[in-house]
């Protein structure tokens, strides 16, 4: 996600493309009322939940009266939100709010928190609640994702993600003796609301980056990527395409040469040009990560995928999930996908022999990124015919 003081934005990444759905929060008419203004914040939320390994993007269940739906954690959100198909049960709005996104401006209303619960805690904060689309969240992700649960929540929170044994623990305080979580990096607050992590480019170049937890993927502002792309810091690949409320986003994406937050480096990382810096889901899913927001540090351990290759491939499609179904969405002009033959409205059915439904968003979108070169066969359908194909993937 990339913010700046005011920014709310949602970010995700669909295989090689990042989808980014865009919630920036710019101004508002209308006034809270003085109970919404005076209400407390809830005490931090504890306990342990299961999450996906290996860098999924974390989700986790919350109850609204008998119902319960997921939401995503985004410590990339100013506020947190539910989607517009919740819209009743949170009855009237106090506000609206202007969201702006990379391709327009959108209208939308905020509410008092409804009576939610998260492992049995309540979920609430003195912020409002918006309401906002979140389908191409449920289209890139095949999950039934219907809220985000934002910084307005979390900032008061202690956050330890063990990607390793996909376990997310909320704990009530931190062991007394630190050194066992890792190396200590400090985190500072954006208007106390958004958390960013300084980076080193290179020897000595210092950047502050968003801690995005929404977004699986890196990104570099557009001025200080060009910069970098000038100094021969960051190696240009193939475009990116960002979906949003309002439309798509096109991007370069390049590698940078080498990267370091705290004593930890890393060579040939992947970043999209988007309007600020940003680490996603993808790079701390390389350290097991305790976010101290209350202590303002994050502590960092290696993990078993701090040495993991970043995706090497592209395979030039977007793709979404309609009612299980895996759908071609768009195809790049110069990309895999274009030179075997698909077009956008196409179904895969099997891959690499396998039934198309096998296969999650995450595991695909490992598998489409994974070599340059590699062969991936598939069976298509387009309206009642079914044919093959074979996508051989090009460099990303």
């Amino acid at each position: 996600m990339q913010w700046q003081q005011g920014h709310f934005e949602i970010c995700l990444w669909r295989f090689s493309l990042p989808i980014a759905i865009a919630l920036v929060l710019l101004q508002q008419s209308g006034r809270l009322s003085a109970e919404t203004a005076t209400r407390a914040v809830v005490h931090p939320l504890r306990g342990e939940f299961a999450i996906g390994k290996d860098g999924r993007l974390l989700v986790l269940p919350v109850r609204v009266g008998r119902r319960e739906f997921l939401c995503l954690l985004d410590t990339g959100a100013r506020l947190s939100g539910f989607d517009v198909s919740l819209r009743e049960m949170l009855g009237d709005p106090e506000e609206y709010r202007m969201l702006a996104t990379p391709a327009g401006m959108r209208r939308v209303e905020a509410f008092h928190w409804p009576e939610a619960t998260l492992g049995g805690q309540p979920l609430r904060t003195e912020k409002p609640v918006v309401c906002m689309p979140l389908d191409e969240i449920r289209s890139a992700t095949n999950q039934d994702i219907l809220g985000v649960i934002g910084m307005d929540v979390l900032r008061s929170c202690r956050l330890q993600i063990d990607f390793d044994r996909g376990v997310l623990s909320l704990l009530e305080s931190l062991p007394e003796n630190r050194d066992e979580l890792g190396e200590k990096v400090a985190i500072r607050f954006l208007d106390d609301a958004i958390p960013v992590i300084f980076g080193r480019i290179g020897d000595d170049t210092i950047e502050p980056f968003l801690i995005d937890t929404g977004a699986q993927g890196n990104s570099l502002g557009t001025d200080f990527y060009d910069t970098l792309l000038e100094r021969d810091e960051i190696r240009s690949g193939s475009s990116s395409t960002s979906v949003t409320v309002a439309g798509q986003v096109h991007s370069p994406r390049g590698r940078l040469r080498r990267f370091s937050v705290g004593p930890f480096t890393h060579q040939e990382l992947r970043f999209s040009r988007l309007n600020l810096s940003s680490l996603g889901i993808r790079y701390f899913s390389r350290f097991k990560v305790t976010f101290d927001f209350p202590g303002e540090c994050v502590y960092m351990s290696k993990s078993a995928q701090f040495d993991k290759p970043e995706p090497r491939a592209t395979s030039g499609l977007v793709l979404q999930w309609v009612e299980g179904a895996t759908i071609v969405q768009s195809v790049r002009a110069d990309g895999p996908g274009a030179a075997a033959g698909l077009k956008a409205g196409d179904a895969l059915v099997r891959i690499n022999g396998e039934d198309a439904s096998e296969y999650d968003p995450f595991a695909l979108r490992e598998l489409l990124t994974s070599k340059r070169g590699r062969r991936v066969p598939m069976t298509i359908r387009r309206g009642a015919r079914e044919f093959e194909v074979a996508l051989v993937l090009d460099e990303g």
